[in-house]
Parts: structure tokens; sequence; C-alpha cells
């Protein structure tokens, strides 16, 4: 008998069959990787598909007429923004310059086109400066105080599909802020998973941005730097 022979015939089969296993076991994991990304690009389409997403109604620009529209206040979630770009003055000078016949605001009727419904909604301003937001939500009249803050967010009852949410901003006269190019205030709404989408709104202007989904940590960069403005 031939050992030799033998010999490189059974070495030849266990190189043939490591070779054929390797490589199966590459195209298993090709596969795999190909399916694992499939399942991915699907998640992100449906998370894309049950986007929550904000659609304005309608637009009122910025008005010499102050005070509040007629609305059911205990039925129309809203938000009303006082931005103050003087961040030199303290509160108490704050305070003094609040006078009603100094303020103009524009308007927006916004309302949830998206599927998911909004746990919260967040307003960040982009601009330097000092942001004053009023949240009281049964504001009749003009407030004469307000506690300072440089984000507002809303969360008091969640907006469903087809809601719709009033956000009113308010601008000193001597100091209203405009660029037609530069985004100044951002909108975060979080769905019920927890995830976090962003919507920039060139105000005072009528241009509202597709949401597009942020990570929790770019949500927590945009605070510190709220407060940092």
């Amino acid at each position: 008998m031939d050992w030799t022979s033998i010999l490189v015939s059974l070495l030849s089969s266990v190189i043939a069959a490591t070779i054929a296993g390797v490589f199966s076991v590459l195209i298993m994991k090709k596969q795999l990787k190909q399916t694992q990304q499939t399942i991915e690009e699907q998640k992100k389409k449906e998370l894309l598909h049950n986007r929550p997403e904000l659609e304005i109604v309608s637009y009122s620009p910025i008005t010499e007429e102050c005070g509040y529209s007629e609305l059911d206040l205990n039925k129309t979630p809203h938000i009303d923004v006082f931005m103050c770009y003087d961040s030199q003055k303290s509160e108490n000078e704050m305070k003094k310059i609040f006078e009603k016949s100094d303020w103009v605001h524009c308007e927006y009727v916004l309302r949830n086109v998206g599927i998911q419904s909004l746990y919260s909604v967040e307003i960040f301003s982009q601009t330097s400066g000092l942001v004053v937001f009023d949240l009281n939500e049964h504001q009749s009249s003009f407030p004469t105080y307000l506690i300072m803050n440089s984000h507002a967010k809303y969360q008091r009852r969640r907006i469903h599909q087809g809601d719709t949410l009033l956000l009113r901003l308010w601008y000193h006269k001597k100091s209203i802020y405009g660029d037609p190019f530069r985004n100044p205030i951002t909108i975060i709404l979080k769905d019920f998973d927890k995830n976090y989408w962003e919507q920039p709104i060139n105000a005072p202007y009528d241009f509202l941005e597709e949401s597009k989904q942020i990570s929790p940590e770019e949500r927590r960069k945009l605070l510190k730097k709220s407060y940092e403005n």
C-alpha cells in the first residue's frame, strides 16, 4: 500500500474540507450581515414613516396688535415665547422694560401630521442672548412678570395625530431678530418611544423644516448650548 499517496489524499481532503468550511462561514457571515443591514434599513424606514412632524396650518406675521387670540385655552395647547436679546440687563431691569405697548408677536398654528403622538415639545433659541419664556397655559392677559429661562418645554397634554399647538413668539419692538438664511428657533419633539426629532423654524418668517431624528446626546448638547447663551 502506498501510504504516501493515502496521506496526500487525506491531507488534500482535509484542506479541501477546511477551505470549503471557511468559505461557507464567510458566506454565512456575509448573508447574516446583509440580513442585519436589511432589518436595520427596514427599521429606519418604519421609524421615518412613523415620525412625528409639525406642519404650519396658519401663520400670522408680526403685528402691532398685542394680546391673546380668542381661543379656548383649556382645549388648545400653546406656548408663548418672549425673546429678549439683551443679556446684559439684570432681571429687575428686564421687568422694567416689560411693558405691553413695547411688545409685538407673530403666531403659528402647528398641527402634528405624523403618525406618532408627541410626549413633549421643546423650544430652543439658536441665537445668542437672553431668551425669556412664559409657560402659563392659562394666562388670559399680558403677563407682568416672567421667570427667565433658556428654553421651554411643553408636556402638560399629549399632542396626538391631527392635534394642533399654538406657538406665539413675542419680540421687543427694539430687538426684533430676523434672518431669512438662519433658523433662530428649533423645535424638539419627543415621541412615546423616547426618540427625539428636530424641526428648525425660521422665525419670524413662515418656514418650518421637515423633522429629522437626533440622538439624546445631540439634544443634551442643544440644551447645554441654550443655557450658555
